[in-house]
């Protein structure tokens, strides 16, 4: 049996159909089922918890596939699978689809709510470093989850950018040293953050 990884809102609800809920113990099925690339018709799981987020807060499921698994070949994340059916297994701590850095990443986070509308200006004109415009990094270490997850965290306001690759950085800080990802992409993706907030 392979533990595959459900992201949804905090309770169960799906994060693109509230009418598709997940609970522990019972089997969960599309409600629209079509096997294929369209993500409209399968339910999407993943094989790393790092990889499974969209949004923050959110619940953590552990499911097994009920029938067929498939990768979608349009799918930009390699940890991606689709399925028809899951048995939701157990409900397990969120903080697992943020990695290894889910304690300064909270604490960061904790300081983006707080953040001025004058700081979000500043940020917004302190420019960006570029990195993940260039690199699949997150994805070629099945972070792509945690990416989404900042983005989200960010808010889609005046310094988002910044704000985003600040908290990316920081879930990402594990990784420093490999596959090309340096100390100088790491501080490059927090300057903006400590030239207007640190």
């Amino acid at each position: 049996m392979q533990i595959f990884y459900k992201a949804t809102r905090p309770g169960g609800v799906s994060f693109f159909d509230p009418s598709t809920r997940y609970t522990v113990g019972q089997e969960t099925t599309h409600p629209k089922p079509a096997q294929g690339n369209d993500a409209a018709g399968y339910l999407s799981l993943s094989t790393t918890p790092t990889a499974a987020g969209s949004q923050w807060p959110l619940s953590l499921f552990e499911v097994e596939a009920v029938g067929q698994v498939w990768q979608p070949t349009l799918s930009r994340l390699s940890a991606t699978r689709a399925t028809i059916t899951v048995r939701v297994l157990r409900e397990v701590d969120p903080t697992l689809a943020l990695g290894p850095q889910a304690e300064p990443f909270l604490a960061l986070a904790a300081e983006v709510s707080t953040l001025s509308q004058s700081q979000r200006t500043r940020l917004s004109q302190a420019g960006r470093s570029g990195f993940f415009s260039r690199s699949s990094f997150a994805q070629q270490h099945g972070r792509s989850g945690c990416l989404d997850i900042a983005a989200h965290v960010a808010g889609f306001q005046s310094g988002y950018y910044q704000v985003w690759e600040a908290l990316s950085a920081v879930l990402l800080g594990d990784l420093v040293g490999s596959d090309g990802f340096t100390q100088s992409d790491y501080d490059q993706l927090l300057a903006a953050w400590r030239s207007v907030v640190s």
